[in-house]
This record gives structure tokens, sequence and C-alpha cells, in this order.
């Protein structure tokens, strides 16, 4: 994940936060840490997250309300779609 997002634009400040050019920043691993709490009862590296862009916009927000991270929010979950599309498991959704 942390090389899509430098792909499209954001920059790695320190440890396992980015920043966009609007200075507006997140921190990946408080991210997926408040995903993963989210998640019970799944494997190591599974996250439970809406299958709709919206919902997962609004899951994030409630998970990690912090200015600045809808737009990284997107970003994820494109990443997210285009991982499962390459691995051919968005059939239930």
């Amino acid at each position: 994940m942390a090389e899509y997002l430098y792909e499209v634009g954001y920059k790695r400040e320190q440890g396992d936060q980015f920043v966009n050019d609007f200075g507006e920043f997140f921190d990946l691993e408080v991210l997926l840490k408040s995903l993963k709490m989210y998640s019970l009862y799944v494997g190591e590296n599974e996250y439970i997250i809406g299958a709709e862009k919206e919902t997962f916009l609004d899951q994030v927000g409630m998970l990690y309300p912090e200015e600045g991270v809808e737009e990284a929010a997107t970003l994820l979950f494109e990443y997210i779609m285009k991982r499962l599309r390459k691995r051919d498991l968005l059939q239930a959704i």
C-alpha cells in the first residue's frame, strides 16, 4: 500500500506517516490497526471493509476521525479494488 500511495503523489514523512501535496497527512499503520480492530475473526492480513466506496469512507471516518484521511481512504479503496479484481475475488461483490 505504501508504494501505491507514493505512486499517486503521497510522500512518506517518517515511519508510516504520509502527506499529500496539500499538507494533509495520515498514519498508514494507525489506519490499518483501526481497520483490523473492526475486523474480528479474520486472518492476520485480512480486513473487513465496506464493499462500496461510500461505505468504506464512512468506515474509515468512524475508525480514524482525522482531517485529511478521506482522500487517502479513497485511494486505498481504489488500491484494494484493483488488487481484488486482479485476484478475481470480486465475484461476491
